[in-house]
């Protein structure tokens, strides 16, 4: 059978490790070249192997993403981490890794308030890293922004977390949708925000809008700093779909700079708990771009949502990361 838009996906075991989800939604188009913007490198035991790395997420649909290095020593988590956390070994674990996984970008996990953050910032840029991923302490951002003046003028992006902190410091606060405001300080700078800052969701809207309001170019003639959207989840099912129409129906053009994470670890790719993830959120989507084709929503303030899945799975990602669509390339 040819395939169709949103196929329902078939049973597929389960790999080893992989926790039990039952799916309830649809499979993207076989055609769109998934790319999982979010992948950890958690630190907690040896990762797959790059061959079983490409299998699990191939079998996912997924052809690229993110990849990031395990977190520095300096930021406070409640797992145990087994594996070298001083800055080179970190940097040299997940270029080594990426160098085996073609499609799958590095990206260094930084604490800005090191006192060599900038040379940190520097020092990747030379060696490869493709983007930063940061997760805010106890501190706010707006009082550590020279480590990402270097990375907007090294021209790689940073993917910030969003929303609640799981971990032992009450953090959350500082990693309110709000607090990122700040980064319009800074030009150039290419950024992502993940978990649609769940529980603050609306006030993630309202931060999306700040963004938009100020696009363009500063008064100064640099360019103004870009939001990204990072789907990867944070949102409990219960408010996901919520959450989702929210971004897409609020009424600001999201469509080209959302992309689609996953949060899993290259220790164990679950492919299952992947997929589930997965078909949850293109069965979301497609509901709301069905919605739009049939006015069951006001389209008078909208965009086109006719098509919000290519990009969040596939285009937007290229745009991030300053890499050229397959169509682009010689």
């Amino acid at each position: 059978m040819e395939p169709t838009k949103h196929n329902f996906l078939h049973d597929a075991a389960p790999a080893k490790g992989d926790r039990e989800r039952t799916i309830h939604g649809r499979m993207p188009d076989k055609a769109v070249k998934i790319h999982d913007c979010h992948m950890h490198t958690w630190g907690t035991g040896k990762p797959l192997s790059a061959a079983e790395f490409i299998d699990r997420t191939s079998s996912c649909g997924v052809v690229g993403g993110n990849i990031f290095s395990v977190h520095p020593a300096t930021r406070s988590v409640q797992r145990t981490v087994v594996v070298d956390q001083h800055n080179g070994a970190r940097m040299d674990a997940v270029l080594a890794f990426t160098a085996q996984t073609p499609g799958f970008l590095p990206f260094y996990y930084l604490n800005p308030t090191e006192k060599d953050a900038v040379k940190q910032v520097e020092d990747a840029k030379k060696c490869g890293i493709r983007g930063f991923k940061i997760i805010i302490g106890m501190y706010h951002i707006g009082d550590y922004l020279d480590p990402l003046r270097a990375a907007a003028e090294a021209n790689l992006p940073v993917m910030f977390h969003c929303g609640m902190c799981s971990d032992p410091d009450p953090a959350s606060q500082y990693n309110r949708p709000v607090e990122f405001e700040t980064l319009l300080a800074v030009p150039g700078l290419k950024f992502s925000l993940a978990h649609l800052g769940w529980p603050w969701y609306d006030e993630f809207m309202g931060t999306v809008a700040k963004f938009h309001f100020n696009q363009g170019r500063r008064i100064d003639g640099k360019p103004v700093a870009k939001l990204y959207i990072d789907l990867t989840p944070g949102t409990p099912g219960i408010y996901r779909r919520e959450a989702l129409r929210h971004l897409y129906l609020t009424g600001y053009p999201v469509t080209e700079i959302t992309m689609w994470g996953n949060d899993l670890g290259i220790e164990n790719y679950e492919t299952q708990y992947a997929r589930w993830h997965l078909e949850r959120d293109v069965g979301i989507l497609s509901e709301i771009e069905d919605d739009y084709r049939n006015e069951r929503v006001d389209r008078r303030w909208l965009p086109d949502l006719t098509d919000i899945q290519t990009p969040a799975l596939q285009k937007a990602w290229y745009d991030f990361v300053g890499e050229p669509m397959p169509k682009d390339r010689d």
